[in-house]
Parts: C-alpha cells; structure tokens; sequence
C-alpha cells in the first residue's frame, strides 16, 4: 500500500512540474492530455479494489497468505499451456 501511495505522490509532483513548464512554454494540450489526470485516477482506484478484497481475505483466513504461492505456480502452468497452443 505504502509503495501506491508514494508512486501516486510521485506522479503528482511530476505532473505538476509537467503543468508549469507548459505554461512557462505557452503550450496548450489537447483533451486527452486533459483527460489523463482522469484516467489515472480512475486507474488507481480499480487498483485499490481487488487490494482491499484480497487484504480483507488475509484478515479472515489467516492462512489465505500460503495460498499465493500455489496461485503462482497454476498461472504459471496456465500461462504455458496458453503460450505453447
């Protein structure tokens, strides 16, 4: 969660950075540059849904934690059967 939150930061001040030099340059964006911040947000927040799902699951079912690395391995197998057909 702390490593979203930091990214999200980051992006933030980059982005505001972005904006002022924009100006300083007298460049006017388009409406999908306008659209990004948007986008980005609504990017983030579906994100966080699947998170706190699975962070509520690791609360209830202590033992949900052991499940991911079997998870890892079926998509891996998945994911060679898919690549080799």
């Amino acid at each position: 969660m702390r490593r979203i939150v930091v990214g999200f930061v980051d992006f933030l001040i980059t982005f505001s950075i972005l904006i002022l030099l924009m100006a300083w340059y007298q460049y006017s964006p388009g409406w999908r540059m306008l659209a990004r911040p948007a986008f980005t947000l609504l990017a983030f927040l579906a994100s966080m849904g699947p998170a706190l799902w699975i962070t509520a699951l690791n609360v209830k079912y202590r033992d949900f934690r052991s499940a991911g690395p079997g998870c890892q391995r079926v998509r891996r197998g998945v994911l060679l059967v898919v690549r080799h057909t």
